[in-house]
């Protein structure tokens, strides 16, 4: 279960992903703007994820956006926000929202794009921990919360420098903590 504003998402056993709470971004997988979700309903993962077979090993909840990770690596969002979606050609940011899950592109490191396997978020910025232990963060950047250096906004995933691998990470609403292994 995770919960960190108005909206909780709650993995099941079976992979099957339940939303309750606020719903009024499309937070709550259900495809559709509500009001409010309750009781708690059976999200709709949409094609991003139905088609490919994805499993969901992982869900947080950020108040209007949701992050869901794949046992593939991959992070996927739905809802209003820091989704983790470029810039377009005009280089206006894609934080708008997305009634379905849309997959967040990380960009490559050393040749290689990361797997992920930890999600955190909240209400407005959002982390996630690769296989080799790196920090991604992405989101509002007040109080140096991503840290990235500054209080910079940024809308895709971006790699934090630390000096060891993340082992443990949570997201509050003007911070970030990472447990590092040096």
């Amino acid at each position: 279960v995770h919960t960190s504003a108005d909206s909780c998402l709650a993995l099941a056993a079976d992979g099957a992903v339940y939303a309750w709470g606020n719903a009024e971004y499309g937070q709550t997988l259900l495809g559709v703007k509500a009001p409010k979700t309750y009781p708690p309903v059976l999200g709709n993962l949409g094609p991003a994820i139905a088609e490919v077979g994805v499993a969901i090993k992982a869900v947080a909840s950020g108040g209007p956006f949701a992050l869901m990770l794949g046992e593939n690596g991959r992070v996927y969002s739905v809802g209003y926000g820091v989704l983790g979606v470029p810039a377009g050609p005009d280089d206006v940011p894609h934080a708008v929202e997305r009634l379905t899950p849309t997959p967040i592109e990380f960009p490559s490191v050393r040749g290689r794009v990361p797997l992920i396997k930890r999600v955190e978020c909240s209400v407005d910025h959002a982390v996630a921990v690769d296989d080799e232990g790196c920090l991604w963060t992405w989101g509002r950047g007040a109080w140096g919360k991503l840290g990235l250096g500054d209080l910079d906004n940024v809308d895709v995933p971006t790699l934090v420098r630390l000096p060891g691998r993340v082992v443990q990470v949570a997201c509050g609403g003007n911070h970030t903590v990472a447990v590092v292994d040096c």
